[in-house]
């Protein structure tokens, strides 16, 4: 089980946004992988990236902890629940915006990771099926290992489960692909970004 997060210091946000962005940064890809990092050339900008959807799905009521004491987070968006609040999704475009370096930087951005094909969440939304997607999970360094990342992805399952929809998600790395695998996910398709970056699709059916 896991528990809604309602309000975090600015402090706490600043702590999640680190601990999503360091494990972009400071993950083992495979020899021919780059990952999203790539595209996102300063861990400090990263950083900020990371906290528009720490803030984003706080304001929303999306966002949960594994516990009050926080040792992982997890964020769902779903196509009829676990919606984002207008205020909150405006808000996140333009942090977004300013996170990645200004609009033209931000389109940049974006744009190259379309060159990859359609994501899996659009590619629902165009055949008008619902789903729940985990659009972020994070577990921090001192508690990985000790299987909250599991409790995060079976909580994601029980409400998927529950609004009788998928679950689905996206990764970078191989090594990622295989442990959500391992945890249940099913791997439906590979979008190429670059020659050195991928992203890969994964989904549970209900």
């Amino acid at each position: 089980m896991a528990v809604r997060v309602k309000s975090l210091s600015t402090e706490e946000i600043a702590e999640i946004a680190r601990a999503i962005g360091d494990s972009f940064y400071d993950h083992n890809y495979g020899e021919k992988e780059k990952g999203i990092a790539k595209y996102i050339t300063e861990r400090e900008m990263m950083k900020q990236y990371m906290k528009v959807f720490v803030v984003a799905g706080m304001k929303s009521g999306t966002l949960y902890a594994t516990s009050e004491r926080g040792e992982g987070y997890i964020m769902l968006m779903g196509s009829k629940w676990e919606k984002m609040k207008l205020g909150a999704a405006i808000g996140m475009l333009r942090d977004m915006i300013n996170a990645l370096g200004g609009f033209k930087k931000s389109l940049e951005f974006f744009n190259t990771i379309k060159t990859g094909g359609i994501a899996l969440d659009d590619k629902l939304k165009k055949e008008k099926k619902d789903f729940l997607q985990v659009v972020m999970l994070v577990v921090r360094k001192e508690y990985q290992g000790q299987g909250y990342m599991r409790q995060l992805m079976e909580f994601a399952y029980e409400k998927a489960d529950t609004y009788g929809v998928p679950c689905i998600l996206d990764t970078d790395a191989q090594n990622k692909l295989d442990k959500y695998c391992h945890l249940g996910m099913q791997h439906v398709a590979t979008r190429k970004v670059a020659g050195d970056c991928y992203l890969y699709d994964l989904m549970r059916e209900v």
